[in-house]
């Protein structure tokens, strides 16, 4: 079994890549992890001995992959729809459409 920074077991990875100075890692839920040196993930500049769950507020969200270079690390989760109003009637101009799900923002 492996723990975390904090003690939690995490389950096995399904993706690591390493930058510079820090390693980022999705384990079998979607969660993100990172460790290492540097500000990326945590917002710190100590050093990380052990993965450590990135928290921020994208709880919600199943990660698929992850992405980094020297300076930077972007992890990508898809969207995901769970519900689109109206969900019957004319549609014609003017017609407002809603769609409430993960990985949109306000437009």
């Amino acid at each position: 079994m492996q723990h975390d920074i904090d003690g939690d077991t995490i389950g096995p990875f399904i993706k690591v890549v390493c930058s510079k100075y820090s390693t980022y890692a999705i384990d079998q839920t979607g969660k993100p992890y990172s460790w290492g040196k540097g500000f990326i993930g945590h917002g710190e500049g100590h050093i990380e001995i052990a993965p450590r769950k990135i928290i921020s507020n994208t709880e919600n969200r199943i990660f698929t992959n992850v992405f980094a270079n020297n300076d930077s690390a972007l992890f990508y989760a898809p969207i995901r729809v769970y519900q689109v109003y109206p969900k019957c009637g004319p549609s014609k101009g003017g017609t407002q459409i809603q769609i409430v799900g993960t990985g949109f923002t306000d437009s």
